[in-house]
């Protein structure tokens, strides 16, 4: 009690004190200048008591700037705390993705690796029906130069899969990226614009075959082209599981167009959150697949200049 009413009673003085102390120090000044030449004592201990209120004003208002300046470095302090914890996550975020990636480049730490896609097809397709079994739905998306080895595996086994009675609630969502027939006559590559014809005409076939399950939307196959040639390509399984391969020049005798190989090349498997840099790879996969479907509505032109002929 006796606390609270000291504390109301300074509070009280601080502020009277406040708009009196100039006036005050100006009458103090005064006084010390009489003081000498009066002998009254009363007038001395108004003297003294004027001394004194303003020395603890003064002392106050010490105390008050001190707190505040304190109160501001606190806040600058806890900011500054903010700042550097924030910045501390993003570096170890990037240190743990720079230690998965250099892992990956240490002997005896490489993904599993096939020497092909077709060495490869039998783990990409044990995948496929893993996630289907587990999650029943699937994302598959394929980035390709023609996608002549991906879209024969998916068109050899995805009716097989949709008819199987363990997927009948399953929904598949296929994304093919695929060159268009206008860069591929600009590289010389004209034999691949006959394997770009038989995937397009491919996925008519199995869109066809599978025209119940494309209705009642278990399946649904989207089909979009860039006009540049990659050098990566892959199949991501549901944003989680990326089989990554890359492309490969052969140089031939002079006056020869240099022969390009991709499904030939080797393959190699990353998934999230694995030793090998599965993260950062998988994310630049999602970017350039998303990417190069806007760029497939930027330029506007079908896949093939032929394909409704």
């Amino acid at each position: 009690m006796a606390k609270g009413v000291a504390m109301v009673f300074l509070e009280i003085y601080r502020t009277s004190m406040k708009k009196i102390l100039r006036p005050s120090a100006f009458v103090l000044l005064i006084c010390f200048m009489l003081y000498p030449v009066i002998p009254y004592a009363p007038y001395k201990y108004i003297t003294l008591f004027l001394l004194g209120s303003v020395v603890l004003r003064i002392l106050l208002e010490i105390e008050t700037s001190v707190a505040d300046r304190l109160r501001r470095t606190e806040e600058k302090i806890l900011t500054t705390e903010i700042s550097i914890a924030h910045r501390l996550r993003e570096v170890e975020d990037k240190l743990q993705d720079n230690h998965a990636y250099i892992t990956g480049l240490l002997p005896g730490t490489q993904p599993p690796t096939w020497e092909n896609y077709n060495a490869a097809q039998e783990h990409i397709l044990h995948d496929i029906r893993n996630i289907l079994t587990q999650r029943r739905k699937l994302r598959i998306e394929v980035l390709a130069v023609s996608a002549k080895y991906s879209w024969r595996m998916l068109e050899d086994h995805i009716p097989t899969i949709l008819q199987d009675a363990s997927f009948v609630d399953c929904k598949i969502e296929i994304s093919m990226v695929l060159c268009n027939e206008k860069i591929l006559r600009e590289w010389n590559l004209d034999r691949w614009v006959d394997d770009l014809r038989i995937t397009v005409n491919g996925i008519a076939h199995l869109k066809q075959l599978c025209k119940d399950a494309m209705n009642s939307g278990r399946l649904n196959i989207e089909l979009s082209s860039y006009d540049s040639l990659p050098m990566w390509h892959g199949v991501l399984l549901e944003g989680n599981i990326l089989y990554m391969g890359r492309t490969r020049w052969v140089m031939l005798a002079e006056g020869e167009s240099p022969r390009l190989q991709v499904g030939s090349c080797e393959y190699r498997k990353f998934e999230r959150n694995d030793r090998y840099g599965g993260n950062p790879r998988i994310q630049m996969f999602i970017n350039w697949t998303e990417r190069l479907r806007l760029r497939s509505r930027e330029i506007r032109t079908v896949i093939l200049d032929t394909v409704h002929a």
